[in-house]
């Protein structure tokens, strides 16, 4: 018999204080630490792969806002709230993939 052994990872600094803003309903505080994240990333990444990040950033900070605005207005969107979760998971994958 094989067993594996998980070992705990530690985050980065912005994914951790991201998720605890996320996890306490501040979407749009948790984005802003993102988009901070990214922006100093990002420098370092050819300009043509760059344009296709801030593509991918904008669009999902624009989902990020429209359903936060939703959620203010009717926190039991079920929508809503599955959109903000794959938003939210987009900038997550987008920083880690400039974090190489």
């Amino acid at each position: 018999m094989v067993t594996a052994r998980l070992e705990r990872v530690k985050l980065p600094e912005p994914l951790m204080r991201a998720e605890d803003l996320y996890a306490s309903g501040r979407y749009l505080e948790a984005a802003g630490v993102l988009n901070a994240a990214i922006e100093r990333s990002s420098s370092q990444v050819p300009e043509r792969v760059r344009s296709v990040y801030v593509e991918r950033n904008a669009l999902a900070d624009a989902t990020i806002a429209e359903c936060s605005m939703a959620l203010l207005h009717d926190p039991g969107n079920a929508n809503a709230r599955k959109f903000l979760d794959e938003a939210y998971e987009s900038k997550v994958e987008l920083l880690r993939s400039l974090a190489g």
